[in-house]
């Protein structure tokens, strides 16, 4: 019979096990993380207009084009692309009437009976 209340009393300890409540409830984890969340997304929007603007004042320095070009400073340039362009146009015109000019001598040259064009191959 000691032994059976001894055993009872064993089984009565061990149910009676304070059980360790967490520190704080899921729920207010949860409002916690989305909160530091809405706060990282405010901070890195805040960080790229910073970054944006940082970049455009440094690009407007160095980089010009579209309506401010009649801004810039001109300078001395090697090359003349306007008499470039009308070396360009001669050289393409005078190609152009060189290839018509051999086509016409081809297309009146004598054609030999065998259909080649031109003088007979000499022996």
């Amino acid at each position: 019979m000691d032994n059976e209340q001894d055993e009872k009393n064993v089984i009565s300890e061990a149910e009676i096990v304070a059980v360790e409540k967490p520190s704080e409830p899921t729920v207010v984890k949860l409002r916690k993380r989305r909160h530091d969340l809405y706060i990282e997304l405010a901070l890195f929007f805040i960080l790229g207009i910073l970054i944006g603007v940082a970049v455009k004042n440094e690009a407007v320095k160095k980089v010009t084009m579209g309506f401010d070009d009649y801004k810039m400073k001109t300078f001395a340039q090697d090359y003349d692309l306007n008499a470039l362009q009308v070396k360009v146009l001669q050289a393409a015109k005078d190609a152009a009437s060189a290839a018509e000019a051999a086509k016409s001598t081809d297309q009146t040259a004598p054609s030999a009976p065998d259909g080649s064009v031109g003088a007979p191959a000499g022996n």
